[in-house]
């Protein structure tokens, strides 16, 4: 080959290296400074937001001091934010902070719920920077990630519902949002708002308004054309991890909830947790991600042992206290000088890292990815490398007890001997509940006798005198499917322990037990041998 034909060969493999390599880069949206660095995914981020009324709880009065009726909207104003995966566009500007502190609302009404947002998120920052106003100013103007109004990508994305925490924004956490939606996923959320008054606080009243805000956040966003409403995460910081346990506890819908120094987990607002009727943690379904900071002090991890049934990961962050697990620290280390009242020791690496596992955490249980799954599970249990500022731990929940219809259906389809073994495993783990009522499986024997499901059927009314042994009632009909069956001699003896159990038994209607009598002794000829004798 001549020097000439080399020199072209080498300009084109170079040409063409270029070009792969400029391919991967934008293969991957590009973040803005204030992500620092967390690793972008491939899709931009676009921003919207969605107004709607609950008209079944009233927000604003319905008279003045003077009894005259209101002409304003009084329903409860519900202004939903979202983050999602959008198409790029390459001429659109992106939002600024200061966009997220007033959302601009598509419902001209929706204005005096953002002016009020507005000027609480204000005033917090104004606190957080000793009332420097320059401060705030230049927070207001820092380039985000997302592009408001931007087209969202074709297919449906996993929907993560965000639960703030009280006192502050909806965007709290807007880096995280717009990182996970950078990486395929749907975040939605709110104001957090109080029962009464724009601002939420620390009460029961509260936390119930904001849970049920979160509900309706989710009702809002399951319909939109690009969500994929059956992989579902709730993601909660402070007391927004409280209300998103609440909110899986009696709905249990999502696959896996994450909470960043959620309140629960702090001793001085336990009484919040247990004073909601719905706080119930044997109701929790899917597996729990709790990260803490390892400086922040009055953590009690007992209330933790109350999930029996729930793998929890948890993950201790050295250096950070509460208020790190929020954006706001980050907003103000970008603009803070060496010489600021405000600047303060950068937390921000250690938020990365927390950013990160949250993500893999949802990869792994709402995405389902099984091979983020088994390394994050990995992590857990030690198998796998976790961050050095980070301490991890993991405890495995217990196998939860099918409910009464549960049971009830797991016999159907797979038969009375899967029930007794059920019961059997069930009664050793946990000797003081209740799988099932006794007229309910006296009834579902009966069925599967009419069904000619002998077998089961024999199995069933087995297991009620199993879990009723003092009631007549079981033993008569168990002596019944016995005869049924062929066999008499069991059946014999059932009928002697009905006789035996009968007079004592207080659980069987009084109705009854004059024919459950009369059945036992027609079986033992009892009745035959008195009328002989007379």
């Amino acid at each position: 080959m001549s020097g000439n034909g080399i020199i072209f060969k080498m300009i084109t493999i170079i040409i063409f290296m270029f070009l792969l390599v400029s391919g991967l880069s934008n293969a991957f949206a590009e973040a803005p400074p204030i992500w620092g660095d967390l690793e972008p995914g491939k899709y931009d981020v676009g921003f919207m937001t969605v107004e709607k009324y609950d008209y079944s709880r009233s927000f604003q009065p319905k008279y003045d001091y003077n009894g005259n009726i209101l002409s304003n909207e009084r329903a409860r104003p519900i202004q939903v934010c979202i983050w999602y995966p959008a198409v790029k566009a390459d001429d659109a500007a992106a939002m600024v902070y200061g966009e997220y502190v007033y959302p601009y609302p598509n419902d001209a009404s929706f204005g005096i719920l953002a002016g009020n947002m507005q000027a609480h998120e204000l005033r917090f920052l104004h606190g957080l920077v000793n009332n420097n106003r320059a401060l705030v100013q230049d927070i207001m103007n820092i380039k985000m990630a997302a592009i408001k109004g931007a087209t969202p990508v074709e297919g449906k994305y996993p929907l993560i519902i965000y639960h703030g925490n009280s006192m502050t924004g909806f965007a709290e956490n807007a880096i995280l949002c717009e990182y996970l939606a950078g990486h395929g996923y749907v975040v939605a959320t709110s104001h957090s708002m109080g029962a009464r008054g724009w601002i939420s606080e620390a009460t029961g009243a509260d936390i119930e308004a904001m849970t049920r805000d979160k509900e309706i956040v989710f009702s809002v966003a399951r319909d939109l054309e690009f969500v994929d409403a059956d992989h579902l995460g709730y993601l909660g910081c402070g007391f927004g991890g409280l209300t998103a346990l609440i909110m899986q506890m009696r709905n249990r819908e999502a696959d896996a909830v994450a909470a960043l120094e959620g309140s629960f987990m702090l001793s001085d607002f336990t009484g919040l947790s247990e004073g909601n009727p719905t706080y119930l943690p044997g109701e929790m379904r899917g597996p729990l991600f709790v990260v803490y900071g390892n400086a922040q002090e009055g953590h009690d991890m007992s209330v933790l042992d109350a999930f029996r049934y729930t793998d929890i990961f948890s993950s201790g962050v050295n250096g950070l206290s509460v208020n790190d697990f929020m954006g706001y620290h980050r907003l103000i280390g970008m603009v803070s000088r060496v010489d600021d009242s405000a600047a303060r020791v950068d937390t921000w690496p250690g938020c990365v890292d927390v950013c990160s596992q949250v993500k893999m955490f949802f990869d792994a249980f709402v995405k389902k990815d099984e091979i983020v799954s088994k390394n994050f599970v990995g992590t857990f249990k030690g198998a796998g490398e976790q961050p050095e500022n980070m301490t991890a731990g993991y405890r495995e929940g217990l196998r939860r007890p099918p409910n009464e219809d549960e049971f009830v259906g797991i016999i159907q389809d797979e038969g009375g001997a899967r029930g007794v073994e059920l019961f059997e495993k069930f009664s050793k783990q946990e000797p003081d509940h209740q799988l099932f009522r006794e007229p309910i499986m006296n009834a579902l024997g009966y069925q599967l006798l009419q069904a000619n499901r002998l077998d089961d059927a024999l199995e069933v009314f087995r297991l009620n005198t199993l879990a009723y042994p003092n009631s007549a009632n079981c033993w008569d009909s168990y002596a019944e499917i016995l005869i049924a069956t062929g066999d008499n001699e069991t059946a014999m003896k059932c009928s002697r322990k009905v006789l035996e159990i009968l007079p004592a038994d207080s659980t069987t209607d009084p109705r009854l037990k004059a024919a459950i009598e009369a059945n036992a002794r027609e079986r033992l000829g009892l009745n035959q041998q008195e009328e002989e004798s007379n």
